[in-house]
């Protein structure tokens, strides 16, 4: 190694041009290391999942390392808001018509009637749409494009390949199931795909030619703070936010945006008298809900929170989780080690449907046809003995460390990126 390093500069010192040129290459293979890279993370707001997903795993870049730059870009509204059909239909965004329909519990009723205008405005609107996303990137540069929403990754796909071909693309589903034909994968396209259950790993394995871009997590992602473990005084904390420090603690939620199916609940466990408990309302961006079950007189002690960043604090000081089956919540729980109640019938949304199967099958939780019979599901979790069993069953599952892998995911093909 000596020897040939000696030559080495011999020769250079013999050639003092080709040294130059060695030299100047150096500096700029230098500055390309220590060049800051640029992530995209591509999302929509229709429902509070996939900016949680988004944001969690740009708190995990930026904290790794001070060279990536991470930015969150909300498609409809910042580059395809010129051909966005409820603006022109309905004078407002898709994303809020969806959350105006989850907040009064419509979505499954309304959303599957919408989704085929969405679709056929985004075939109509292909080529505009690949565009615009190409004039996105040009003035962005992004060197890694992550995309964690559904039904656009072909637009996103070519708009970023048109730009430079290269650059790898990211899919991230949020979802538990692949539950239509090209919601999330386009079979046909080199797109990365990462997915956090056995059912989903499943869907895309049987695309043969995807095993390379098929990358498997240990869960869904959620925030790392939901990774970490209690490290304070339970029933201090119960006692300082005006609960029974020992007293069996539901934490009820239904996502950011809130949901009125909280009031029926809240309502129908008044009546629940088989054994001592209390609960933790977390009412989001709702203002009316937060008002109406605030000032709802209960048998139960209760604890009303507006939205806020801390649902894992109170997760920490709660037993168990009702809420609607979105994956998010339910991973988060499950992080927590909560056993979970939700609901699923005819009228859940057709990506929630599979959570049903995945708590049974694994005994992490239960789920019921309606909210009417949440003093049964309660009957059946606060058996001493069955909520033994469900704890020891989420104990046995592996520990979610989703966000950290997708960042590892990321800086691998980043490095493979600039390699060649």
């Amino acid at each position: 190694m000596v020897s040939i390093t000696y030559n080495v500069l011999i020769i250079i010192a013999k050639n003092p041009d080709l040294g130059y040129c060695i030299y100047i290459k150096l500096c700029f293979f230098s500055m390309a290391i220590m060049a800051k890279k640029k992530i995209c993370i591509m999302l929509t707001d229709a429902g509070h999942g996939h900016r949680a997903s988004a944001n969690a795993i740009a708190d995990v870049l930026k904290e790794r390392s001070d060279l990536f730059d991470v930015n969150i870009v909300n498609v409809y509204q910042e580059i395809w808001h010129p051909f966005d059909w409820s603006r022109k239909l309905l004078n407002t965004c898709g994303e809020e018509i969806y959350n105006k329909l989850q907040r009064i519990e419509a979505t499954a009723l309304c959303w599957p009637l919408l989704t085929p205008i969405m679709k056929c405005n985004l075939r109509f609107h292909m080529q505009q749409g690949i565009d615009a996303v190409t004039k996105f990137c040009q003035k962005e540069q992004p060197d890694l494009m992550l995309s964690v929403m559904p039904f656009v990754n072909r637009h996103l796909f070519y708009g970023l390949k048109k730009y430079k071909h290269t650059i790898p693309f990211v899919t991230l589903i949020t979802d538990l199931d692949q539950c239509s034909g090209h919601q999330w994968i386009e079979p046909d396209l080199e797109q990365h795909c990462i997915c956090g259950t056995d059912r989903l790993y499943e869907q895309i394995g049987s695309l043969e030619h995807k095993a390379n871009l098929i990358h498997r997590t240990s869960g869904m992602v959620i925030n790392k703070e939901f990774c970490n473990p209690t490290s304070y005084d339970i029933a201090a904390e119960r006692s300082k936010n005006g609960l029974f420090p020992d007293y069996k603690t539901a934490l009820i939620m239904f996502g950011g945006n809130g949901s009125k199916a909280i009031i029926p609940i809240a309502e129908k466990i008044n009546k629940y008298k088989r054994q001592f408990f209390q609960a933790i309302f977390i009412c989001g961006h709702n203002k009316k809900l937060f008002s109406k079950i605030s000032n709802m007189p209960t048998n139960y002690p209760k604890l009303v929170v507006g939205f806020t960043k801390d649902i894992p604090y109170y997760m920490n000081i709660s037993d168990f989780f009702i809420g609607k089956p979105g994956p998010g919540s339910i991973s988060e729980a499950l992080a927590k080690e909560l056993p979970v109640i939700i609901n699923s019938n005819y009228f859940t949304i057709k990506q929630e449907k599979f959570a049903k199967k995945w708590l049974e099958t694994n005994g992490i939780g239960i789920a019921i046809k309606s909210f009417r019979h949440i003093n049964s599901a309660l009957d059946t979790l606060l058996n001493p003995k069955q909520f033994i069993k469900y704890k020891n069953s989420i104990a046995r599952l592996p520990k979610n460390n989703a966000v950290f892998e997708v960042a590892d995911v990321i800086e691998k093909l980043m490095k493979l990126h600039a390699a060649n």
